[in-house]
């Protein structure tokens, strides 16, 4: 047999969990916002990223293939990841909400690490330009 305070407390009780799995329902879709960056991997004198305009000529060069390129959190957590077609291009999503400045890492043997910052590329009209430097071609070799 229900006692009032029973049916009462039943009530408190599912309407607490429709509001703790309405709340959960929108942290989840809150930060499920994504950008996609589109970018190339090319040979250059450093080691470095930026956010390139398209009409950047070196984004016409000659492109890496088989490059590993990451996007990492300031504290180091992993946001993307993508590894460059034959002709140097890659393309990678993350999660807009987790971050606006980024850690961007590119590697392929032969060449020297990119270890770069920037702000979090947000537009696909604004690619990301990977340069790696050979090894041995350091302006001190010249």
């Amino acid at each position: 047999m229900k006692t009032r305070s029973t049916t009462t407390l039943l009530s408190r009780t599912h309407r607490l969990g429709a509001t703790l799995s309405a709340g959960l329902l929108a942290a989840l879709t809150l930060g499920c916002e994504t950008a996609t960056v589109n970018g190339r991997v090319v040979e250059g004198r450093i080691s470095t990223a930026v956010a390139a305009g398209p009409e950047d000529e070196r984004l016409n060069e000659p492109g890496i293939e088989g490059a590993e390129v990451r996007m990492l959190t300031e504290r180091g957590s992993q946001l993307a990841s993508a590894t460059t077609d034959a002709s140097g291009e890659f393309r990678m999503s993350y999660p807009l909400a987790q971050t606006d400045r980024v850690l961007i890492v590119a590697r392929k043997d032969g060449y020297l690490e990119c270890r770069a910052r920037l702000f979090a590329p947000r537009t696909p009209d604004a690619p990301l330009l990977v340069l790696l430097e050979p090894l041995g071609s350091s302006d001190a070799d010249d």
